[in-house]
């Protein structure tokens, strides 16, 4: 079998010491001068390998300090509707905007949309016209008194249906800016369409850093076919 280039067994030997924890999350791996020296390869090669290395998520790259064993503190989150205000202490950005096309109706007026960043999340709401004339709350650029589906339980709109979407994808710009995203690290979009009496009336959209969350559901008891 030939033999691999000098940055795969670079690569290889770090992988493996960092997979047996004999490097641990938060350790400053080899310099550079000290791979090549170990190694008798050039600076090009060695960073070869570091790339690798970063782009398998195994260790991140810190400008002027070096390249650390990575580390993943999750958050687990449950993914359920409530009446928790999650606007308390939060930055609100209210904006009337083109409703989704999830959410169109022929004679739909523009909906609107709300975006909270609450510490390492971003979570956006889209409400129809038909909602928020209803609750002109939804439409102030204040942070809610109290939870926006309690406001609708309140209105009169029940029972709430919610069904949930998950996907991995890489971030757009202003979300590596908004969550501190090491580069290369994905995110979590968590969406939920929002509906009343089979009616749809908003859709939230929860963005979430992939290294720090871990989303949680609980599944509805499987039961006994009738035979």
């Amino acid at each position: 079998m030939a033999a691999g280039h000098p940055f795969e067994e670079i690569a290889k030997d770090l992988r493996s010491r960092i997979l047996r924890h004999e490097l641990k999350p938060g350790d400053l791996l080899p310099s550079e001068n000290a791979l090549r020296e170990r190694y008798g390869v050039s600076r090009v090669t060695v960073q070869r390998a570091m790339e690798d290395l970063v782009a398998e998520g195994l260790a991140v790259a810190i400008p002027k300090k070096g390249v650390f064993v990575r580390g993943y503190d999750r958050t687990v989150r449950a993914v359920e509707l409530d009446t928790i205000n999650r606007e308390f202490g939060a930055t609100v950005e209210v904006a009337v905007v083109e409703t989704p096309p999830v959410l169109e109706d022929p004679d739909a007026e523009p909906g609107v949309f709300r975006r909270r960043v609450v510490g390492d999340s971003i979570r956006d709401t889209y409400w129809a016209r038909t909602v928020t004339r209803e609750i002109p709350a939804l439409t102030s650029p204040a942070p809610l008194e109290r939870a926006d589906l309690l406001l609708l339980m309140e209105a009169g709109m029940t029972p709430i249906r919610g069904t949930a979407n998950v996907v991995a994808r890489m971030p757009t710009h202003d979300e590596s800016t908004l969550l501190d995203l090491v580069r290369g690290t994905p995110v979590l979009e968590h969406v939920v369409w929002l509906s009343v009496d089979r009616r749809l009336v908003g859709m939230r959209v929860e963005v979430y850093p992939g290294d720090r969350t871990s989303l949680q559901y609980d599944l509805a008891p499987l039961q006994k076919p009738e035979a």
